[in-house]
């Protein structure tokens, strides 16, 4: 796990989170359904096999800087549904070079 310069035990995305201020959640999920050509409110709904809700969570987790804590609240899911999500999200993205370019590009949008 990666942590701070100065040895303290937050990772790298909470840092990164701190210098690049507030992110918007509804403005990253804005950003994610466009990038996979759904409706804004289709990522909020549960439905099973969605990659593109997958890849929110991975990219709320791994990339903004949220806690899977923090992404569970602001989706309206359980913890370990959360956390489930952001695995099938890496998973994902490690299986599909396509869908791993569509999550990189998020960060320039």
């Amino acid at each position: 796990m990666a942590h701070r310069l100065s040895g303290q035990v937050e990772t790298v995305p909470d840092f990164r989170r701190t210098l690049r201020g507030e992110i918007d959640l509804d403005r990253e999920v804005v950003k994610v359904a466009a990038a996979f050509g759904v409706a804004p409110g289709e990522l909020k709904h549960r439905r099973r096999n969605f990659p593109a809700r997958s890849a929110l969570f991975y990219h709320l987790v791994e990339h903004c800087g949220f806690t899977i804590t923090q992404t569970a609240l602001a989706m309206g899911v359980q913890i370990s549904s959360a956390s489930m999500a952001v695995r099938r999200g890496k998973e994902l993205i490690q299986k599909s070079r396509s869908i791993q370019k569509i999550v990189e590009q998020l960060n320039f949008i």
